[in-house]
């Protein structure tokens, strides 16, 4: 501590500029008079701290460790550090030398729960000193138990309240207390001894025990606190607390409880608990086998039936291994007497065709379940019927039904072997999409995460990750798409989710391609090889090598790809799939046979996207600088970023060629506005700024191969076209942009 002399001296050299100093100062505490009078002086610069967001949360942690970091690693250190600086640092640090935090060749990923560093315990205690004994009291009761009720709390939280450790929620008449912050309760739980801990755990249990246990969430307490304090619990404590816990999706409790009510009770239902909450915790091989024990312990054919649903979501979407879940199906059906028993094994089956993208088979299967009565069927079936709609070119009426099955998947409280209510977002965001609203549909998507987030729902929110990267590769964001899609590797990859990895590996290497980063797309698309194809969008599965050829300059390959894919996409009726295909065919050079085949399926759809990307192809084909225009607007509303900016471009070449200066320089700013939304995204119809002179499409694949390094005469070979044709091409070049070497070639396309 400075006394009143050296602050004196320390002012005069801070008036003088001989001395820089950085103070920090306890907002919650008051200063000596002289250090007030020293600090509040005009030549001080005072920045007040203010508690920072998740967005830069998110910055900060990409900032410091040099990478990108994932979206749910940043909501973990936003909610732990509860927006205060130092404290992030402060986790961020203890989290890296404890290996709880780390780079999975993709992203920075969390992977354990990490407690406070010696210097938050030090914070924080010497905000603890001196509390009087009954404030301890609250204080360990919230630091266990969390949001207590404050009719529940012996003592007035007056005193910490007015202190900043505690705050008071309100939910309509009922006023709850929890701490402010959740570094405080780690810090206070390690000063509780084990049987001080059991005290106030049991103590708790047992208050709410004799005051009825009336509120849903009651018996998941008991059940946690009284299997923490003893070790042990009543088997109908840990069924209620089991079934409690799988109501809010909290996965790692059912495990613990179910896996206590097991070893006392022989009976079904623990089982399939366990077993769910196993596949979700990424533990597929045990959870199988918990499961297949489940299906003997069942009493009746409708507990068999449930076993087996379990069975098929961790054999199909765990293991990829279609086949066996498709097998267990049949063995199921075969047995089943129940007519209801067997809708159920019939809408099952068609969830797992649509998931493998056989979208009519899915479609005849599901067929009606709409007007089943029983409630658990629909949402079931519901929201793969209304998805199955859309992809077959009928997005109005899989629009109208998809928010019918949200809607009434909100209103089941009972969600055994059902799953997270915001994958049924998936759905109605698809709808959106075809429906021509693209934004819009990636807002839901995000505010679908966000609700998954709270929950903690590992399959919701890999299943979501990777539907929000798809969701931007449709705008065109190549860098928000490729952020999602490695937040969906990470997630399915950490769980063991092998169906939902392989979409998320293609999708992180087509986003990457469009980022000219084709080294990453390159390990992306070796990560997938020798998986699995496994996706409700199975055609597009090729875009990832498709973008990587394309930005290597081999356009013809990309055709090649994308031609092979749009035939298997048509012979599967994948409607949806085969439309992007063909316009993504269109932008790489095949303009005419995108253009007629998109307009035969524009006339047969109700999805708008199709419409809109008919128009776009048909402006491209027929080179009408007005309707390259038209088209860029409407893609512009539709929130398709990447085609409107395209279409513009191809606009100002051609008004630019024409001598129409002002047109051309009202598209190349309307391209350029595009271009801004797309985060970095490199395309063959997005080529030039503008200074240059815009090249054709065959110019500019031939300038694209030899700056790749290829000679002249293998330009001809790939391209089926003479070696003078290529030299003439070549020399069209090099005058269009004003250069003379092949270095000279390569420097001026990667600007």
């Amino acid at each position: 501590m400075l006394d009143e002399a050296s602050l004196t001296v320390l002012g005069h050299l801070i008036e003088a500029r001989f001395a820089f100093v950085i103070f920090v100062m306890d907002g919650g505490k008051s200063s000596r008079n002289e250090v007030s009078h020293l600090i509040y002086r005009d030549s001080i610069y005072q920045l007040e701290l203010q508690y920072i967001d998740l967005e830069t949360v998110e910055a900060t942690l990409s900032a410091a460790l040099e990478g990108l970091v994932g979206p749910r690693t940043a909501e973990y250190f936003f909610n732990a550090c509860g927006g205060n600086f130092l404290y992030l640092r402060e986790l961020l640090i203890g989290s890296l030398r404890s290996g709880n935090i780390e780079f999975n060749g993709v992203m920075w990923e969390i992977t354990g729960t990490q407690g406070p560093t010696p210097r938050l315990v030090e914070l924080v205690e010497r905000r603890l000193k001196d509390l009087p004994p009954d404030s301890w009291c609250i204080l360990e009761t919230l630091a266990l138990c969390g949001q207590t009720s404050l009719t529940d709390l012996s003592g007035s939280i007056k005193h910490l309240e007015s202190a900043g450790l505690v705050s008071v929620i309100r939910h309509g008449r009922r006023n709850a207390a929890e701490l402010t912050h959740p570094v405080y309760a780690e810090v206070i739980r390690s000063h509780m001894t084990p049987s001080s801990r059991s005290a106030v755990l049991l103590a708790e249990a047992e208050r709410i025990r004799e005051s009825g246990a009336r509120r849903a969430a009651d018996f998941r307490y008991i059940a946690k606190w009284e299997l923490d304090a003893r070790g042990v619990a009543d088997s109908y404590t840990l069924m209620q607390g089991s079934k409690a816990a799988r109501r809010v999706y909290g996965y790692s409790e059912v495990k613990a409880l179910a896996e206590a009510a097991c070893r006392i009770d022989g009976s079904f239902m623990p089982r399939l608990l366990l077993g769910e909450a196993l596949y979700e915790l990424g533990e597929i091989q045990r959870s199988l086998s918990v499961l297949r024990e489940a299906t003997t312990r069942a009493s009746n054919e409708t507990e068999r039936i449930y076993a087996v649903l379990a069975l098929e979501r961790a054999l199909c979407w765990g293991k990829a291994d279609v086949e066996a879940a498709l097998e267990l199906n049949d063995e199921a059906s075969e047995r089943a007497h129940a007519p209801e028993s067997r809708d159920i094994l019939s809408a099952t089956r068609g969830i797992i065709l649509a998931a493998i993208g056989k979208i009519p088979e899915a479609m005849n299967l599901l067929s009606g379940l709409e007007r089943l009565p029983n409630a658990r069927i629909r949402a079931l079936g519901q929201p793969t019927l209304a998805l199955c709609l859309t992809l077959l070119g009928r997005s109005d009426e899989g629009l109208i039904l998809a928010r019918k099955a949200h809607g009434e998947r909100l209103e089941l409280i009972e969600a055994t072997v059902l799953p997270h209510p915001s994958q049924n977002v998936g759905p109605v965001a698809c709808a959106l999409q075809e429906s021509g609203h693209l934004t819009q549909a990636y807002m839901l998507l995000l505010k679908g995460w966000d609700d998954a987030v709270d929950d903690e729902d590992p399959e919701c929110l890999t299943m979501l990750a990777s539907s929000l990267s798809r969701a931007a590769l449709l705008e065109g964001r190549a860098r928000t798409a490729r952020r999602w899609a490695s937040q969906a590797v990470a997630l399915a990859k950490r769980h063991n989710f092998m169906g939902p990895l392989y979409p998320a590996w293609i999708r992180l290497a087509e986003a990457a391609a469009l980022m000219q980063d084709k080294e990453a797309a390159k390990q992306a698309l070796l990560a997938a090889e020798g998986m699995k194809a496994w996706g409700t969008f199975a055609p597009e599965l090729c875009l990832g090598q498709v973008w990587l050829s394309a930005v290597s300059g081999d356009l013809a390959d990309a055709r090649n790809k994308l031609i092979e894919s749009i035939s298997y996409a048509r012979t599967i009726g994948h409607h949806c799939s085969e439309a992007r295909l063909l316009t993504d065919l269109c932008r790489v050079g095949g303009q005419k046979q995108a253009a007629d085949r998109l307009e035969r399926m524009a006339q047969d759809s109700s999805n708008q996207l199709t419409k809109i990307r008919s128009r776009f192809a048909t402006a491209m084909h027929r080179s009408s600088p007005e309707d390259l225009m038209n088209s860029a607007n409407e893609c512009k509303a539709a929130g398709a970023f990447i085609l409107a900016a395209e279409a513009a471009s191809s606009a100002a070449g051609i008004w630019r060629h024409k001598g129409d200066s002002r047109r051309a320089t009202a598209s190349l700013r309307m391209m350029n506005q595009m271009k801004r939304q797309c985060e970095d995204v490199w395309t063959p119809g997005i080529f030039f700024s503008t200074e240059e002179v815009p090249l054709t499409t065959r110019e500019l694949e031939i300038a694209l191969m030899v700056a790749e390094g290829h000679t002249n005469a293998e330009v001809a070979e790939k391209l089926v076209l003479s070696k003078r044709t290529v030299d003439n091409h070549l020399l069209s070049v090099f005058r269009k942009l004003g250069i003379e070497t092949r270095r000279d070639l390569k420097e001026a396309l990667s600007k």
